[in-house]
């Protein structure tokens, strides 16, 4: 069970929650919004966002696999794939897509932070 998010992926108001791969996929949206040391009871969970991706402004491909890698550790998730992740200097926003297989169905991941 997942606390259910709104339609902007943030969390619903009242209590609802959701199953199966509208759960993984909520999952996968929380744990792309977690930066890598953010969490004080697993300062390893999360995205390294600050040190890795930004910080150094590795290519596209690279900051993929870090985030793939990260959302494998999901419960639930079977395979990651068409990872792209771009960040945008106008609007200072980093956008990260993916295909995440859930059992044997698809879902499209999109989160803007």
């Amino acid at each position: 069970m997942t606390r259910t998010l709104s339609a902007g992926d943030d969390l619903a108001a009242g209590f609802a929650v959701v199953d199966g791969t509208e759960a993984v996929r909520q999952r996968v949206v929380q744990r792309l919004r977690l930066s890598r040391g953010e969490a004080f009871m697993d300062a390893e969970a999360g995205v390294p966002y600050l040190l890795e991706i930004l910080g150094r402004r590795i290519p596209s491909s690279l900051a993929g696999e870090l985030v793939a890698a990260e959302v494998r550790k999901v419960p639930g998730v079977a395979n990651v794939a068409n990872v792209d992740v771009s960040f945008n200097r106008t609007t200072r926003h980093l956008r990260i897509t993916a295909d995440v297989t859930v059992g044997e169905q698809t879902t499209a991941v999109d989160v803007t932070l």
